[in-house]
C-alpha cells in the first residue's frame, strides 16, 4: 500500500496492479501539496489503521466509478489485530479527522451524517480545535 493522505490510498490487487482509492463520504483536510489543519493526523490515522490491518477489503457502491482524477471511489474496511471490523471512511468522521461527505442515496450516506451529526456538536478536531 501506499499513503497518500487521510481519504486516498494506493492498494495492490491479486494480480499486482496498483489501484487509487479516493474514499467515500468524506474529505479529509489536505496534507501533501497544501497544508490544512488536521490533515497530517488524518493522513497518519489512515497509515496507521491499514497498515496494522489484519485484512482489507474495498467495497464500490458501483463498479468501475471514479473520479475526475481517475480514482477508484470506495469504502475501505479493514479488520484490526483484535479481529474486529471497521469501515476507515466512518472511523474517520468518528473521530473528526474529517466531516461528513456522503450523499444521502449513498450505502452508508445515512450512518455518516448521523455520525457527522453527534461529533459536529463535540468541538474536536476539524470541527474546531487548533491542530497543534
Amino acid at each position: 500500500m501506499a499513503y497518500v493522505d487521510g481519504d486516498t490510498t494506493r492498494f495492490k490487487d491479486k494480480n499486482g496492479t496498483t489501484v487509487s482509492l479516493r474514499y467515500l463520504g468524506i474529505d479529509t483536510p489536505e496534507s501533501t501539496a497544501a497544508f490544512e489543519p488536521w490533515g497530517k493526523a488524518a493522513s497518519a490515522y489512515t497509515e496507521n489503521a491499514l497498515s496494522t490491518a489484519k485484512k482489507v477489503v474495498l467495497e464500490a457502491e458501483a463498479p468501475g466509478q471514479t473520479d475526475s482524477n481517475e480514482r477508484y471511489l470506495g469504502w475501505v474496511w479493514y479488520q484490526a489485530q483484535d479481529d474486529s471490523w471497521h469501515l476507515l471512511n466512518l472511523e474517520l468522521i468518528l473521530f473528526c479527522y474529517t466531516k461528513d461527505k456522503a450523499d444521502s442515496d449513498s450505502i452508508y450516506g445515512d450512518l455518516a451524517t448521523s455520525i457527522g451529526t453527534i461529533v459536529g456538536k463535540t468541538g474536536r478536531r476539524v470541527w474546531g480545535e487548533h491542530d497543534p
